[in-house]
């Protein structure tokens, strides 16, 4: 299932009952992303050029 809150915010929800629960490692990387405090779901902060455009692209012709 999936649904879209408000200001951004994408929530995912998957499952199957042909997998077992194995547990999930932790990352081997560092992220490169800000540490970020507060409850859960946090609203989207991240201004990235590509995806936060208010313009289109130009085209190539």
């Amino acid at each position: 299932m999936a649904k879209v809150g408000g200001e951004g915010q994408f929530f995912l929800e998957a499952a199957t009952p042909c997998l077992d629960d194995t547990g999930v490692q932790g990352p081997t990387s560092k992220p490169n992303t800000p540490v970020r405090k507060g409850e859960l779901p946090q609203r989207p902060d991240v201004q990235d050029e590509f995806w936060s455009a208010t313009t289109p692209v130009p085209t190539g012709s």
